[in-house]
């Protein structure tokens, strides 16, 4: 069951279809020193970058089909992108040189 504490709620406006996948969003250069350049064939909505534990780093708010981020002050490390648009999302695995 559910702890007394937790209050149960279904909201449809929070909630994302998991199964639904971005079609091939393209990354490069990957590993990446400065530019990521991130393509998709719908406008990408939303950008975040994690580190490999998890935290958010970065998130920033666009509609674009291309995204330019500046990574030249990340350090050297492997990083994931959750990037998502009107299709659905997709995470992607970036590796800073």
């Amino acid at each position: 069951g559910v702890p007394a504490s937790w209050i149960v709620a279904s909201d449809t406006i929070l909630s994302v279809p998991e199964s639904i996948e971005l079609k091939n969003p393209v990354l490069y250069p990957n590993p990446v020193k400065n530019t990521l350049t991130i393509q998709a064939s719908k406008p990408i909505l939303n950008y975040k970058v994690y580190d490999v534990l998890g935290r958010l780093l970065y998130e920033s708010k666009q509609d674009s089909n291309t995204i330019k981020a500046d990574w030249s002050l990340y350090p050297k490390g492997i990083y994931y992108i959750s990037i998502s648009n009107e299709n659905g999302y997709s995470t992607k695995k970036v590796i800073k040189q």
